[in-house]
């Protein structure tokens, strides 16, 4: 199950990242930013939703606590950064703060703060990241 989330979370998050490039490159992220984050969050809720009620699993409050922050956080990160290319920040600016920044931070911590080693996936998910930063970045 873990798996298939992380799996999930990953295609999605880099189609989201995507789809606000193509909103930005289209000139219309002013009219269309919120629709495509309600649409975009509420297709990926959704989604979770089936498979854990498919999987008959169940929640904890704390669990839903921190997925519902986890969730406010990427929608308010979202809407800064279409916000932040709407008011005139060059992409290859905005896009690898916006995800560079976070990769490294969240990398730095799991390191930092809980020790976590880095093999041969993590490396592999990190370079990902930052060759998606590059490719998101390029005019």
């Amino acid at each position: 199950m873990w798996y298939r989330m992380m799996t999930i979370a990953f295609v999605t998050n880099g189609l989201g990242i995507f789809g606000t490039r193509v909103l930005v490159g289209w000139n219309v992220a002013d009219k269309y930013k919120f629709q495509y984050l309600v649409f975009w969050y509420g297709a990926g809720f959704i989604l979770a939703l089936l498979l854990l009620l498919r999987d008959g699993v169940t929640l904890t409050s704390r669990e839903a606590l921190i997925a519902g922050l986890m969730g406010t956080a990427s929608v308010g990160g979202q809407l800064c950064l279409l916000t932040a290319l709407e008011k005139g920040i060059p992409g290859h600016v905005a896009f690898p703060i916006a995800n560079g920044g976070g990769l490294f931070l969240v990398a730095l911590v799991g390191i930092v703060f809980f020790a976590e080693r880095v093999h041969l996936y993590g490396i592999i998910g990190i370079g990902l990241g930052i060759a998606a930063t590059v490719l998101l970045s390029l005019p």
